[in-house]
């Protein structure tokens, strides 16, 4: 019941254990845990949903966003349609390039500090920004896309297909008939999903993870 991913230098790390996910980023670090409390999230037909039930507060406060979703949270996508609903608290951080994502009997706290975020869904078209590094998130008949300026992220789908790239430590993702690739260019990735097979390498502090 446990899942690690790690990359060194630059560092995505993500645990599953007894019900507690962490993800992180090492400078510029992004946390996300999830402690006796609950999220959800499912893709049906390409389409994510957010729902919030009962009341949710957002503040700006020196440039800072507070998100606060009394209840429950739940993710779903359908037909392109994100949806969550969150028990009782969210709050996002993000502090000098740093985001927390929490999730403690509940809760989730989420805030930007000089860096703003705007998301925007119209007609099925997402968009995420964040300034002075930007993230930029759409999607638009199933196509997502995400860059970060300076260290540029793309992620797209298209007809079954995903491509991440990270410029100067390039990462590709690309799903093509339920084969999944992904390689880190500079300490490369590889991750293939080939007839219920998956390998995961990395160059320099080598991963390998297979499943046939």
């Amino acid at each position: 019941g446990e899942e690690h991913r790690s990359l060194v230098d630059g560092e995505e790390h993500r645990s599953l254990v007894d019900g507690e996910e962490h993800r992180s980023l090492v400078d510029g670090e992004e946390h996300r845990s999830l402690v006796d409390g609950e999220e959800h999230r499912s893709l049906v037909d390409g389409e994510e949903h957010r729902s919030l039930v009962d009341e949710e507060h957002r503040s700006l406060v020196d440039g800072e966003e507070h998100r606060s979703l009394v209840d429950e949270e739940h993710r779903s996508l359908v037909d392109g349609e994100e949806h969550r609903s969150l028990v009782d608290e969210e709050h996002r951080s993000l502090v000098d390039g740093e985001e927390h994502r929490s999730l403690v009997d509940g809760e989730e706290h989420r805030s930007l500090v000089d860096g703003e975020e705007h998301r925007s869904l119209v007609d099925g078209e997402e968009h995420r920004s964040l300034v002075d590094g930007e993230e930029h998130r759409s999607l638009v008949d199933g196509e997502e896309h995400r860059s970060l300026v300076d260290g540029e992220e793309h992620r797209s789908l298209v007809d079954g297909e995903e491509h991440r790239s990270l410029v100067d430590g390039e990462e590709h993702r690309s799903l093509v008939d339920g084969e999944e690739h992904r390689s880190l260019v500079d300490g490369e990735e590889h991750r293939s999903l080939a007839d219920g097979e998956e390998h995961r390498s990395l160059v320099d502090g080598e991963e390998h993870r297979s499943l046939a």
